[in-house]
């Protein structure tokens, strides 16, 4: 049982670009098998062909290319395992015609209509997710108003949606419908409704204690409010934004504290959906309960701390953002928003409501000032970002190792413990080399580890405690429809007898066999506000056996955590949704586990940092430092 329940304590990843549930135009154009081209007019035809083949060599890597006017019947055989189109709008276009037909577009006298969009078919560009009309799944569409302008399509920008619409390079419009072809952009008060009490009965079924940090009487006034917030937000024909309803059940799923329970809607923000908002001209960075200004318009301001906005202290001015981020620590509800900062200044309008900030900002002397705050449209925002130097994330190398001292240090990065015979591997080679080149320290990095299964971190873990251990001391499963059949076959008939009960599974220690590049050494944990998971929780292994040295920052999870998240979809607005069904306690009990994630013993700050800030990882050459520093004093006193 023991192996059974640690497999399933798995990965929680930050929210997910797209919606699983909407048609991704990037998503069917990844799964495409063949690129086809309907190209009826002869102005510009060969220079659309050569664009077209130079994507097919560029991004599709040697995928068939067929003319679909050349071989028009074996058409249905080639393309109906899923295909990408180039092609032109009008009648000529027959392929553009079949595959659209549920799109229910016009072309007429030089004008193309759809939804909401009228503009000039010449110059026009569309990106959509069509029917493919020679199989059950879909088709990617690249269409332009004329062979020339098709040249340059794939490099207009778009994002996680099943439609962009442009003229030339300028954006007009994008959004998302179903496998249906239904838009998901609003729905009725009563499908609102009917969404808002799934959730909250899907948590109430599945959660194995929702109520653990929260009252009984302020749960009953959330569903009140989220159900309130419905009504408030609807439009004159009595519908909904789907990003109103995501972002009333976004602050719901926040409030529990849980960062296994959340909502995962998203969408692309662009100059069509930004229009009448503002965006701040700075970018932020988060430092032990502090935001501070990591770029801005206004240099001077960059590495001062934000104390208030208008007055207003600045987690109160944030609080509608970090409201709607799920977690347990602040921490990790900030890192969950500087990942996307645009979309949750978006989603909230936060500096929509006024035309004028002032901020009180103090330096690292501890002097203040006040500074006006410039806002910016979206596109000036955009233009702003792009220039800004992007921060630097830690982890997003996947599984490697780099040694450092002449091979006396080795700095093993670890993005995520996703459980796989491949990464399994991966994890042996790395200590095989760790041993080979004879380092004597071992830098172990989960900064921005998201998690994964407990069975990855205890592979890990035997290259570096040799005695018996284990992840967790005790498991608490909430019995339901929705979990107890996808644990194993055998458990479906247990349903009916233990549906809405907890159930405890104690775990005991267990030795495994001692791998032969077992890592003897001294070992460094680093950590920081994104590591979560099955990350923190390996943390809080390091910590309870006492195997080394942690550094960095809080963890993003508590040692007392949920996890293994449940998946869900909302009926109507088919907006994804994660609820937790398993409690996680740790390996040892100790005091402020269900209060604060683990407290590295070398806790770092942006103080402590300041005289390796333009290195490139600066609290990686803090660690190189402490390191280099022990050894010499450890040389010194053995002298």
């Amino acid at each position: 049982m023991k192996r059974a329940l640690s497999f399933f304590f798995a990965l929680l990843t930050l929210p997910s670009a797209a919606a699983a549930a909407n048609l991704i135009f990037d998503n069917v154009w990844g799964h495409a098998k063949v690129i086809v081209y309907e190209l009826p007019e002869a102005d510009g035809r060969a220079e659309a062909i050569r664009y077209v083949e130079a994507m097919r060599d560029e991004l599709k890597h040697g995928q068939e290319l067929l003319d679909a006017a050349a071989n028009p019947s074996s058409l249905k055989d080639k393309l109906k395992d899923g295909f990408v189109l180039y092609t032109t709008l009008g009648e000529k276009s027959n392929l553009l015609r079949l595959a659209s037909l549920k799109l229910g577009w016009q072309v007429a006298g030089g004008s193309f209509r759809w939804r909401d969009v009228t503009a000039p078919t010449a110059g026009l560009r569309l990106i959509v997710v069509g029917k493919n009309p020679y199989g059950k799944g879909f088709c990617a569409i690249l269409a332009a108003g004329t062979n020339r302008a098709l040249a340059g399509i794939n490099a207009t920008p778009h994002g996680a949606s099943s439609y962009h619409v442009f003229q030339g390079n300028q954006f007009l419009r994008e959004g998302n419908y179903d496998e249906a072809f239904i838009s998901r952009e609003r729905v009725s008060q009563a499908a609102a409704m009917e969404d808002v009490n799934q959730f909250f009965r899907t948590l109430r079924r599945v959660h194995p204690n929702l109520l653990g940090k929260v009252s009984a009487d302020s749960y009953r006034s959330l569903k009140e409010q989220t159900a309130g917030g419905v009504t408030s937000k609807l439009d004159a024909s009595g519908q909904i934004l789907m990003e109103d309803l995501a972002s009333l059940l976004y602050h719901a799923a926040a409030y529990f504290r849980d960062g296994h329970t959340s909502v995962d809607w998203q969408t692309s923000v662009n100059e069509w959906n930004a229009r009448g908002k503002r965006f701040p001209a700075f970018r932020l960075r988060f430092d032990n309960g502090r935001f501070l200004i990591a770029a801005a318009k206004d240099p001077t301001m960059v590495d001062r701390e934000i104390v208030a906005v208008n007055g207003a202290p600045v987690l109160e001015f944030l609080g509608p953002i970090l409201g709607r981020q799920s977690g347990e620590t602040l921490g990790f509800r900030a890192s969950r928003f500087l990942w996307n900062e645009p979309f949750w200044y978006y989603l909230t309008n936060l500096f929509g409501a006024g035309a004028q900030y002032t901020l009180r900002l103090r330096d690292a002397e501890g002097q203040y000032r006040e500074a006006p705050l410039e806002t910016l449209n979206f596109a000036e925002y955009r233009t702003f970002r792009d220039q800004a130097r992007e921060p630097f994330h830690p982890n997003d190398r996947g599984t490697e190792v780099e040694f450092f001292d002449s091979g006396a240090t080795a700095h093993f990065l670890l993005s995520s413990f996703h459980f796989s015979a491949e990464g399994q591997k991966r994890v042996d080679h790395v200590f095989e080399e760790v041993k080979a080149k004879g380092a004597r320290n071992l830098i172990l990095d989960l900064r921005g580890n998201g998690g994964g299964q407990s069975n990855m971190a205890e592979h890990m873990f035997a290259y570096l405690y040799g005695g018996k251990f284990r992840s967790f001391r005790l498991l608490r499963i909430k019995a339901s429809w929705e979990i107890l059949p996808d644990v194993a076959w055998w458990a479906r008939p247990m349903v009916f007898v233990l549906r809405g009960r907890v159930i405890s599974h104690s775990i005991a220690e267990n030795s495994v066999p001692k791998p032969d590049a077992f890592f003897p050494g001294r070992a460094y944990l680093l950590v920081d506000n994104a590591s979560y998971s099955m990350a923190s929780s390996f943390a809080t292994m390091f910590r309870d056996y006492q195997v080394g040295t942690i550094l960095g920052y809080e963890t993003g999870g508590m040692p007392n955590t949920f996890g293994n998240p449940h998946h869900f979809t909302l009926k109507n607005s088919r907006i994804p949704c994660t609820v937790a069904w398993t409690q996680n306690l740790p390996p040892m009990a100790m005091p402020g586990d269900d209060e604060h994630g683990v407290i590295p013993s070398v806790p770092l700050s942006d103080q402590k940092l300041t005289e390796f800030k333009t290195e490139k990882d600066p609290a990686l050459a803090f660690t190189l430092r402490y390191i280099q520093s022990g050894a010499a004093s450890t040389m010194a006193q053995q002298h």
